[in-house]
């Protein structure tokens, strides 16, 4: 019997193999009701496109097929009247013109009813913001030139935002919008240079985002909108970078150097710290050397002197934090219980960061009370840590002292058996 059943399943192993190898996948396209794949499955490379394409596309997998956006009649046989199913009678429409796409998106992502549906969460003002843009301005004044939704969210293999495959997915977007933005042709006319995804490829932002794979770190639309897309400006820049960097912009704002900044056209944020191209900050933007500071300053002013005030506060306690981190890090290696400096380490790094950030206010007073703090902190530490390495040293003499005793009474036992009269030991034992 069990012969039998063997024979049966590899016989219909085999069968099945030989259909799959004599028949493309896209022969099996036949769906219930939706023709429109079966006949363009059959066509060539470009019209067979879009059959192939809507196995991953979101809008096919919520059950919305061909017609629900082009029109026509998806009922008749792909071998009878191909036209009679392309009838504008049935309200086929055929291919969408760009200029209408954003409009034709919005019959149904505008349509809070339909939409909750899907998803009660999802917004539904996407085309209103995107009137709003600049690719929706340019667009309503007759420019084909620029993105409409498809451009981004592709056309037959849309897939949702979250998918990783996702051509807006958090990793994908900078090359999204560089198909564009990259293109010198495409450009041209609008004086826009074509080097920002390669500015932010070497950024720090995309070093966060593609290489520790932290998709909290911005990408292109969290600074520029998505579907209101739009630069920043000199007046809300700082408010932009603040969305993530809140003390950062409060300190600023608050500081001398924001009515400088706007009394001469400087945007915030990015003047000293490019827009693109953001790199690390470090104690060496401060100084005179590599600095930012004196891009604008003199270091024999009376601002040129405050700054070096502050780097000097600033890089006393790092070399404090140091000397007190590598004075823990010994002690702990020759085995002394210093958990407890250890922590308090922790809240001497965020002294220092905190003086850093403070460094956005422009206020020595500021800067100095907290450097201050975190240098009574880092000589507890420093005193703490000098002190479990002292008693190394003592536990050490203790024990070689032990040492010396215990073997004084080997010694000396050694000594007292040896003067022991021979006959007397054997006697007793």
């Amino acid at each position: 019997m069990m012969k039998k059943i063997t024979k049966i399943a590899l016989t219909a192993g085999v069968l099945v193999t030989l259909l799959y190898f004599a028949y493309p996948l896209k022969s099996f396209a036949q769906e219930p009701g939706n023709n429109c794949v079966t006949c363009h499955a059959d066509l060539d490379e470009t019209l067979a496109l879009p059959a192939d394409q809507r196995i991953n596309d979101i809008h096919f997998t919520r059950g919305i097929m061909c017609v629900d956006c082009h029109g026509g009649d998806s009922q008749i046989d792909h071998q009878g009247d191909f036209e009679a199913a392309m009838d504008p009678q049935k309200g086929f429409v055929g291919a969408i013109s760009r200029t209408e796409i954003p409009q034709f998106c919005d019959r149904c992502h505008g349509n809070a009813n339909y939409m909750k549906s899907f998803n009660p969460n999802i917004h539904v003002d996407q085309y209103q913001r995107y009137k709003t843009s600049v690719h929706g301005q340019k667009l309503a004044e007759g420019d084909e030139n620029v993105a409409v939704c498809t451009d981004c969210h592709a056309i037959h293999q849309m897939r949702a935002v979250n998918d990783p495959a996702s051509q807006v997915y958090p990793l994908h977007v900078s090359d999204t919008c560089g198909k564009c933005h990259s293109d010198d042709a495409r450009m041209q006319d609008y004086g826009i240079p074509t080097d920002q995804v390669e500015l932010y490829k070497s950024s720090v932002h995309y070093e966060f985002l593609e290489e520790r794979g932290d998709l909290s770190a911005p990408t292109c639309n969290d600074c520029h909108g998505n579907h209101g897309a739009a630069p920043p400006g000199v007046d809300n820049i700082n408010l932009v970078c603040g969305v993530c960097h809140i003390s950062n912009k409060d300190l600023f704002i608050r500081s001398p150097h924001f009515q400088a900044f706007q009394n001469m056209d400087m945007p915030a944020c990015v003047t000293c710290h490019s827009n693109h191209e953001i790199l690390y900050t470090g104690d060496f933007m401060l100084k005179p050397d590599d600095g930012v500071c004196w891009m604008c300053h003199d270091v024999d002013s009376e601002q040129g002197r405050t700054i070096l005030a502050i780097t000097s506060e600033i890089e006393s306690l790092n070399q404090l934090g140091i000397k007190a981190d590598s004075l823990i890090s010994l002690a702990e290696l020759k085995g002394m219980e210093v958990s407890e400096y250890k922590f308090e380490l922790l809240n001497l790094t965020s002294k220092l960061h905190i003086a850093r950030n403070l460094v956005h206010s422009f206020s020595l007073e500021a800067i100095r009370e907290e450097t201050r703090t975190g240098r009574e902190l880092a000589e507890t530490i420093i005193e703490g840590g000098n002190g479990a390495l002292a008693e190394i040293g003592i536990r050490r003499t203790g024990l070689l002292l032990s040492l010396i005793f215990i073997f004084l009474v080997i010694i000396g036992l050694y000594l007292k058996i040896k003067a022991i009269p021979q006959n007397e030991r054997y006697n007793e034992s």
